[in-house]
């Protein structure tokens, strides 16, 4: 196989068609990312788990079925995958980033893993988390931070923090993360790659505690739009333990796209005064681009409220037994989410769901007006590791550690999906993101609108590693 260094960086479907086309068997794939994985996880703590052995067995045996018949219609045919560490993968350990998980190893897939799996699909590893994915820094108590691939003092982002600076570093061409108050989009604007969090259902999930809970779903990580959406679209479609998993159209918006932005809802959360100032000039370059952008938001009043009692009872009703059996071994910052929700009554969670389901009106009505909303994906620029949480934003004091988190959060209360790009304008060398957002289950819009601009430079870009080959 020939230039092997660059093979990494290539599109998800040119590795297929290689693979396809028996330019590269995928033997030779995923041993190049074995190697790559091993030599820079080291310093960047992408990975929890490497799946050698096991990867390595699987693509041999997808060689050997290449050369015996046709595999072109396998969606995955052959591809090294890797899957954020709190997602069940058979025979694989899988952590959720807690010593107390360190060497469970789980007896099924997740759905999106046995679908990923059906297509031909390899998974590479497991990739970092913060504990139960609960937390602003990208660590646990079994491994280091990741560390951010443009600046190896700073935060990759929570909670999918491995799963975006993996795709960032090349380690893998994909990968599958979480996404509840913004978890896939944080580390994506963060380490300046994509992050796609579809409409809840759109990825099936059949190991919620509450088959009808869906502020959390898993999500992707990529380097294009239309990667992610491919992906998205391989693991994507119903599954009868998952009620939210029961629409399988894609709908297509027809004629002009109208666009709305906002920096913050109508100072409905604070942002940093260097977010602001990169938001402005992102906005200056999207009207060069974009002819129909209009100032405009849907009312978000008490979102903010919302979102923290849902999110915090959830938590609560979830791993409540964890909290209680194993709480000198749970990391603080996981007892504190956790406990959010300890004193939550019902009446208060009613009103929350009263005040989720008027937003959500709220927005479905604004989406008569307008196809996509433009929203930054982070309030504050990418911290020190060492900083552990966000306290104070532009200048004021936070009153939650996930108050940093509002501008994606409040669109994971409504279930809406959300795709977050790199914007052309950075600060310094660190990445800055915005995200496009649009009605329940469009995201083929969303990501269609991504392509296009990535033609004007909201585009993935290589950072310069040491030893990167």
């Amino acid at each position: 196989m020939s230039n092997l260094k660059d093979i990494s960086f290539l599109t998800l479907r040119q590795q297929i068609n290689l693979i396809k086309n028996k330019t590269v068997s995928s033997v030779e794939l995923c041993k190049f990312y074995i190697e790559k994985i091993h030599r820079l996880n080291k310093k960047y703590n992408c990975f929890i788990t490497i799946n050698d052995k096991e990867s390595l067995q699987q693509a041999k045996s997808i060689d050997q079925k290449i050369n015996k018949k046709d595999l072109s219609k396998e969606a995955l045919l052959g591809i090294p995958i890797s899957i954020k560490d709190v997602i069940h993968t058979k025979n694989i350990r899988t952590t959720f980033g807690s010593i107390i998980h360190k060497n469970f190893i789980p007896k099924s897939d997740s759905v999106s893993v046995q679908r990923i799996k059906n297509h031909g699909g390899i998974i590479l590893g497991k990739t970092n988390t913060p504990e139960f994915a609960f937390g602003a820094v990208c660590e646990n108590n079994l491994v280091g931070p990741t560390l951010n691939p443009w600046n190896s003092t700073l935060s990759s982002g929570g909670s999918s923090g491995g799963s975006a600076a993996a795709v960032t570093l090349g380690l893998s061409p994909v990968s599958l993360g979480t996404d509840f108050g913004g978890s896939v989009r944080t580390p994506a604007a963060f380490c300046g790659c994509v992050g796609l969090r579809p409409t809840p259902g759109r990825i099936p999930n059949k190991d919620k505690y509450n088959a009808w809970k869906w502020l959390s779903t898993e999500g992707i990580l990529a380097r294009n739009a239309k990667d992610a959406l491919y992906f998205l679209q391989t693991i994507s479609g119903h599954h009868p333990l998952d009620p939210f998993s029961q629409y399988e159209s894609w709908p297509q918006t027809k004629g002009n796209i109208r666009f709305a932005y906002t920096l913050d809802f109508g100072g409905a959360y604070k942002v940093d005064p260097e977010i602001k100032a990169l938001w402005n000039k992102t906005i200056n370059v999207l009207k060069k681009n974009i002819s129909n952008l209009s100032k405009a938001y849907p009312d978000v009043s008490d979102a903010d409220k919302s979102f923290k009692t849902l999110r915090s009872f959830n938590a609560w009703m979830n791993y409540q037994e964890l909290i209680n059996k194993y709480k000198t071994k749970l990391s603080k910052s996981f007892i504190w989410n956790v406990e959010q929700g300890k004193k939550i009554s019902a009446k208060e969670v009613k009103v929350a769901e009263q005040v989720q389901h008027r937003i959500f009106t709220n927005f479905i009505n604004f989406f008569k007006h307008y196809d996509i909303l433009i929203v930054p994906s982070t309030c504050v620029l990418p911290f020190t590791n060492s900083q552990k949480n966000v306290n104070q934003i532009n200048g004021v004091k936070t009153t939650s550690i996930i108050d940093y988190l509002a501008c994606t959060y409040f669109i994971s209360l409504v279930g809406l999906p959300s795709i977050s790009i790199p914007s052309p304008v950075k600060y310094g060398n660190l990445p800055f993101g915005i995200q496009l957002i649009a009605k329940p289950y469009h995201e083929h819009l969303i990501t269609k609108v991504a392509h296009q601009l990535e033609k004007s430079g909201f585009i993935f870009n290589k950072p310069e590693v040491v030893n990167y080959t």
